[in-house]
């Protein structure tokens, strides 16, 4: 089975996040699950998914936990707002229609809070205008519905490049 992986390469001082596909027995996949799931989590990269559908957390979960991701859910603005005040949240991938706050309103939100985690927008539909805003509120991707697992890995990796460059999160830097 292939699987596509988060995996950490050094070059040069720095550990560098690096997407890579890599082929699997069914039986070595679930040893490596395993293997991952009891890791020390507070040196996992912790993902903040907020979305209001049920099935997509826990898919999004699936595939993202044997690349040593830590999970949480959130299924509104509220919700995903209490867990990045109360939780070491490295990035929120933020669902832009929630109920109550949407997305946006998060990430509005969260400008004016201290340490706040990087965002990554899912939306149905990618116009110039929410582009743009999104831009100007500096969110770092905005990603179209259905989400690709394959943009949202890249999109995750470039958050730990970009943000967590040299060092591997193990709470809010």
């Amino acid at each position: 089975m292939n699987v596509p992986l988060l995996t950490f390469q050094r070059h040069g001082g720095c550990l560098c996040p690096v997407v890579v596909t890599k082929s699997f027995s069914k039986g070595a996949l679930e040893k490596r699950r395993r293997v991952m799931v009891q890791l020390n989590t507070e040196n996992r990269l912790t993902v903040l998914l907020a979305n209001e559908q049920e099935g997509w957390h826990q898919t999004v979960t699936q595939l993202l936990s044997p690349q040593g991701v830590r999970t949480v859910s959130a299924r509104s603005g509220a919700e995903a707002l209490n867990l990045i005040e109360t939780t070491p949240i490295h990035v929120a991938v933020l669902d832009i229609q929630m109920p109550g706050l949407g997305g946006m309103q998060v990430v509005k939100i969260m400008r004016d809070m201290q340490g706040a985690p990087p965002a990554i927008l899912l939306a149905d539909h990618l116009t110039n205008h929410l582009l743009n805003e999104a831009l100007g509120m500096r969110v770092f991707s905005v990603l179209g519905k259905p989400v690709d697992f394959n943009l949202l890995l890249d999109a995750l990796a470039r958050v730990v490049r970009r943000h967590y460059e040299g060092k591997w999160p193990g709470g809010r830097q």
